[in-house]
């Protein structure tokens, strides 16, 4: 048992039985406070090292870092790797949550984005498999220096990803953004449900996938756009199980909203060709013509 620990233990008999909190936040109460703020700021990353410590607090010093992470993971919930020490995830969830709250946003939106800038200066000259883990460390850090920005960087690299069909890189995006959860927006917490609908359809997980659609088309505040390719890819997926007269439904759903906004173009001609497909499935071939002819 580490001398920390025994301390805390310790500490914990004296402490008056009037305390709140959680276990988490009666030892930050009870270890000195420059120990306390590392702890809560080694929660913003996922791993920690001495290097991360001077970034997390840009007046410590190299060598006091070394001796500083020596002490952080001397605590029981620390676990220490190769080269990076991690918290528990239960302790991490609860500390990275109090960065969250709208009184501490300004200072965890300047770490996020000295992390950010660290882990982009590390890229170049990265492995391929480092690269990939930085590339997704540095976009986690994003989100939480600018929240749309971050989140548009997320859009883009997983569109990549699935047309590379690296989905469990697209799963490990959107498990980097749900941390996030608390503070998205109506408008990108949907975005979001689209993406993991989409990884969802494209791994065959049709009742899922539709669960996920669904929850965008019966969402009275999301945007025609959204519900339109929400639709759309509900129709795919019941194209995609045979179900014609059912996809021919959804498309119709979707092909009015597409033509409701004014960037629906690109969306109108996959719909129509969508449409023209599920009706010659049904052997309506004049009908199916008309429609893929209006498509190109």
């Amino acid at each position: 048992m580490s001398e920390s620990f025994s301390q805390f233990q310790e500490s914990l008999g004296n402490l008056s039985p009037a305390a709140q909190g959680s276990g988490v936040e009666l030892l930050l109460c009870l270890v000195e406070p420059e120990t306390a703020m590392l702890l809560r700021l080694c929660a913003i990353p996922h791993e920690f090292s001495p290097n991360i410590l001077t970034i997390l607090s840009p007046g410590l010093e190299a060598s006091t870092a070394d001796e500083r992470y020596e002490k952080l993971v001397s605590f029981p919930f620390v676990s220490v790797g190769n080269y990076e020490a991690t918290m528990h995830d239960q302790v991490r969830r609860e500390l990275f949550a109090h960065w969250l709250r709208e009184e501490n946003r300004g200072r965890f939106a300047a770490v996020s984005l000295s992390l950010s800038q660290y882990f982009e200066e590390l890229m170049p000259s990265a492995l391929s498999w480092v690269r990939e883990q930085l590339v997704r460390k540095r976009i986690f850090h994003l989100i939480g220096a600018d929240l749309l920005k971050g989140f548009e960087e997320f859009e883009r690299l997983c569109r990549q990803g699935r047309y590379q069909y690296r989905f469990s890189d697209c799963h490990a995006l959107i498990r980097l953004v749900h941390e996030y959860d608390s503070i998205l927006s109506g408008d990108l917490r949907s975005r979001l449900t689209y993406h993991e609908g989409k990884l969802a359809a494209d791994l065959r997980q049709w009742e899922r996938a539709e669960e996920l659609f669904m929850q965008i088309v019966e969402d009275g505040s999301v945007t025609p756009e959204l519900k339109s390719k929400a639709f759309f890819r509900l129709g795919t997926i019941s194209a995609d199980q045979g179900q014609n007269r059912m996809a021919i439904a959804q498309y119709e759903e979707a092909l009015p909203l597409a033509e409701r906004h004014p960037e629906g173009n690109g969306q109108v001609y996959r719909i129509l060709g969508a449409l023209g497909t599920a009706y010659r499935e049904e052997s309506q071939f004049e009908r199916a013509q008309e429609l893929l002819e209006n498509s190109l």
